[in-house]
């Protein structure tokens, strides 16, 4: 059997994966904060592990490079992976909401039906989230928006006046000079409080870090039993709801 190939989270997922991995009696060595590499070990040589941004994680889980990752359920809707992946776990940490949020001083927006309704030539949405922000929009008007992207450029003027805008970060910056609203992540409110925003509208509620398998993985009985043992000691080391529909995966696929 090949190497079973493993994707963990860099950044806000790190500490808490390690943690939940450390209880279900996987030592990965040169994981967590402070480390520097992105090949850990974990101490078993038919199992190679490698760090990589959540954001990326479930595409590469369902192209078939990764048997299992760990990412937000915010990435793998994003990314639109459930073709060929499939969340098999929640892990239950890392809790964020997505939300739309615009700035504090604007009274007569409490909904995103305001907003839209605002007397604007363009409404712009600065975000990380295209393919959610776009799902909202064409939800709420049944009109696709803009997507304005260093690598795609789709103007709908004639069709839609809402533009989303790619944000590479530092997304509650934007508005009101750069954007009208934003859609981003958020677990407290906090940070858009500080920045002058509030929330009018929440795209997706708690979503957390999630064990994500690739389908043909699970079609392989080799590498299937290998991770229903895998998500069951996982399982074990988690808080609810992680121990939720103890489901043969071979029973299941």
């Amino acid at each position: 059997m090949k190497k079973i190939k493993i994707a963990i989270p860099k950044g806000s997922l790190e500490k808490d994966t390690k943690h939940i991995f450390q209880r279900a009696g996987f030592m990965l060595d040169g994981y967590g904060t402070g480390e520097r590499g992105y090949r850990p070990t974990l101490g078993d040589p038919t199992v190679e592990v490698k760090v990589l941004r959540p954001q990326e994680i479930p595409m590469l889980v369902a192209e078939g490079y990764y048997d299992l990752g760990i990412s937000g359920l915010d990435w793998f809707l994003e990314t639109r992976s459930n073709t060929d992946a499939e969340v098999i776990m929640d892990l239950g940490y890392g809790r964020v909401d997505i939300v739309m949020a615009v700035p504090q001083e604007w009274d007569e927006v409490k909904t995103l039906e305001d907003l839209l309704a605002m007397p604007r030539r363009e409404i712009r949405i600065s975000t990380e989230y295209l393919n959610l922000a776009e799902d909202l929009v064409v939800r709420t008007t049944g009109v696709e928006p803009s997507v304005i992207t260093p690598w795609r450029n789709v103007r709908r003027r004639g069709y839609s006046n809402v533009s989303l805008l790619l944000s590479f970060g530092a997304t509650e910056a934007k508005p009101p000079e750069d954007a009208e609203a934003i859609i981003d992540n958020s677990s407290t409110g906090s940070t858009l409080r500080e920045n002058g925003l509030k929330v009018i509208a929440t795209v997706l509620k708690g979503s957390t870090a999630r064990l994500i398998a690739n389908c043909g993985s699970m079609h392989d009985p080799d590498r299937a039993e290998w991770i229903q043992t895998f998500r069951d000691r996982l399982a074990r080391a988690a808080d609810a709801p992680g121990r939720q529909r103890r489901r043969s995966l071979l029973g299941h696929f």
